[in-house]
């Protein structure tokens, strides 16, 4: 069982709720209202060390709902949207209010050592007033058989070409032997997480280079490889996508780039 001290918010002063039964939170639709940068904590008693998977159910709530990232103590798990994806500026409140749903979400796994833990929902999006509510129906934690390992690493490219002079995006996406998609984020402070990252980088940087956001720049007609590490619970697995360098033979008026030779790209772990 799961031993709950309650919801506090802040300088965990003000217990706002308390419930528990079988490692399954559920605060009897628990909404907070809180700002930007503002932290909600709940300490967790975990009786046996091992995994444990974090799925949460919550409310979409038209465009009131905050942006939150959740951890246990320092361990980044996922972040949730509590506004609803389809509400547009302009709709009547007749409309608006029909765009309340109820989703949930599979985290990150966590390994986790007997004794007391926090779990954290960190508001990290900045807004007004109508952007301050978080509607959680639950937060389950359940014992996994192991943590998982890194199954999938997909890169995806638009081109295996970049052109001379200009920028090429790549995007990442990790699979896990669970068969859930690892997300990543910063600690609680904002920093880096060096154990729960990936790193971007070029096998020949004389061709072209990456940021850390996956964005590569074309600097001289060349080969090489992009290089991604991913790092997740300490484990690091690489992966290479090849990617050239070339010349722009043309572009058109409506700026389509002619190159020397164009196709597509997927690297897959």
């Amino acid at each position: 069982n799961l031993i709950i001290d309650g919801w506090k918010v802040n300088d965990a002063k003000t217990t706002v709720n308390k419930s528990a039964a079988n490692y399954d939170l559920r605060p009897a639709g628990f909404a907070a209202t809180y700002k930007y940068g503002e932290v909600l904590a709940l300490d967790l008693d975990i009786l046996e060390a091992g995994a444990y998977d974090v799925d949460i159910t919550a409310q979409r709530n038209r465009e009131l709902g905050v942006v939150a990232d959740f951890y246990i103590d320092d361990i980044y798990l996922g972040r949730f949207d509590f506004s609803h994806p389809d509400f547009v500026e302009g709709m009547s409140n007749e409309e608006a209010n029909l765009l309340n749903d109820v989703i949930s979400t599979q985290f990150n796994a966590v390994d986790l050592t007997a004794g007391t833990h926090t779990l954290y929902i960190k508001r990290v999006n900045e807004g007004t007033y109508r952007h301050d509510i978080m509607w959680l129906e639950s937060v389950v934690i359940t014992e996994a058989e192991k943590m998982p390992e890194v199954s999938t690493i997909a890169i995806s490219v638009p081109s295996s070409e970049i052109a001379l002079n200009h920028t090429l995006k790549a995007d990442v996406e990790v699979w896990m032997s669970n068969g859930r998609k690892q997300l990543f984020g910063s600690k609680l402070d904002g920093s880096v997480d060096p154990d729960n990252t990936i790193v971007f980088s070029s096998s020949n940087t004389s061709a072209f280079t990456v940021d850390q956001t996956g964005l590569m720049s074309g600097l001289a007609v060349g080969d090489g490889e992009l290089v991604v590490d991913v790092f997740v619970n300490k484990q690091k697995t690489t992966k290479t996508q090849p990617l050239s360098v070339v010349r722009v033979l043309n572009i058109s008026a409506d700026g389509v780039m002619q190159m020397e030779r164009t196709k597509s790209a997927m690297a897959e772990l």
